[in-house]
């Protein structure tokens, strides 16, 4: 996983981009599906949140995709990346914004998560507590 992550300047970064882009739903959902399981190992979901393109990606296709199972899955990417972000981190800011707009969304439970794993790292909670939508979620 790391070699593959760090292998050509981002290259992996690079390609689930283009794959989530793609027109089929099955490329798609797999590619979401990707993130995820790569999200949720500690060295290459430490290093996937580091890729500031990447993330924007996951998070616009888990609040803009056509297809509900592709949305559910990138918002479930974006939870498992979100959990490896603590303040102060430059992506802190766009993770919660983020997670602000999943909360208008249709992925209660995805959101509940990636609030856990905020919550869980002791410089994120006062970050939390400022933004209301997540105290009334």
């Amino acid at each position: 996983c790391l070699i593959l992550l760090m292998h050509g300047d981002g290259l992996f970064s690079s390609l689930m981009q283009g794959l989530l882009r793609c027109t089929d739903v099955t490329v798609r959902k797999r590619a979401a599906r990707t993130v995820r399981l790569w999200a949720s190992h500690e060295t290459s979901g430490a290093l996937l949140v580091h890729c500031p393109d990447l993330m924007d990606r996951v998070s616009s296709v888990a609040l803009q995709d056509t297809c509900e199972d592709v949305r559910h899955e990138a918002a479930e990417a974006f939870g498992r990346c979100a959990g490896w972000v603590q303040a102060p981190m430059p992506q802190q800011e766009a993770v919660l914004d983020a997670l602000a707009s999943l909360c208008r969304s249709s992925a209660p439970n995805v959101v509940a998560r990636a609030l856990k794993g905020q919550a869980a790292h002791p410089n994120n909670r006062q970050l939390l507590i400022e933004r209301p939508i997540f105290l009334e979620t």
